[in-house]
């Protein structure tokens, strides 16, 4: 149970991260080719993803007195629907500009 906050800090600080690269991967080719050391550049997300998780995770990892597994799930949710809502308003602006 000591996990779930590191956890929660860790996949939120990683969605947020996915929606920076999306959005500067979009803006930026050279960017967009770094990402896509690996073949393709959702695939390159996908791995840095995994590492800023794993980094995130260590940075993040202490004991915490106070867990509410319900709060934390909360927090994920919005952090992925915000984070959707970035990504989609994105593609939208940049589909009509």
């Amino acid at each position: 149970m000591k996990n779930i906050k590191t956890v929660e800090k860790s996949v939120i600080w990683t969605s947020i991260s996915i929606v920076f690269m999306t959005i500067v991967g979009e803006l930026s080719p050279g960017f967009k080719q770094l990402l896509a050391f690996s073949g393709h550049h959702w695939v390159g997300k996908g791995i840095i993803s995994l590492v800023l998780f794993w980094i995130f995770s260590g940075v993040f990892s202490r004991k915490s007195d106070e867990i509410n597994p319900l709060t934390s799930a909360k927090k994920i949710l919005w952090t992925i629907i915000i984070s959707f809502i970035f990504i989609f308003g994105f593609y939208i602006w940049h589909y009509f500009a």
